[in-house]
């Protein structure tokens, strides 16, 4: 049985996750580096102004509402934090992979 090396398994891993990165639509493009000082910003500059209000601005009863009264679909509302989350990934390298699979 073949060792791998911690650095080989980090390799791996963060060519996964820059492959799951890559899929997200509409792509995240140009995010500064290095980053501001004060990045809270990056959210109202990269996503679409219904992610931000999306993902900013309900709690979770409020989004359940939303989808039950189909002011939101269930794709759009995931999307949406797909997005946030994938912005702050490449922000600031927290995940080793935002999604799942696809």
């Amino acid at each position: 049985m073949a060792t791998v090396s911690w650095q080989q398994k980090a390799h791996s891993i963060r060519d996964y996750r820059d492959g799951t990165l890559a899929k997200v639509e509409p792509p995240l493009k140009d995010i500064p580096d290095p980053l501001p000082l004060n990045s809270q910003g990056l959210p109202r500059q990269y996503l679409t102004e219904r992610e931000f209000e999306l993902t900013q601005n309900y709690d979770a009863i409020a989004l359940l509402e939303m989808l039950r009264t189909k002011k939101v679909t269930s794709e759009e509302l995931t999307r949406a934090f797909l997005r946030r989350a994938a912005l702050a990934q490449k922000a600031v390298r927290t995940l080793s992979s935002p999604m799942s699979g696809s």
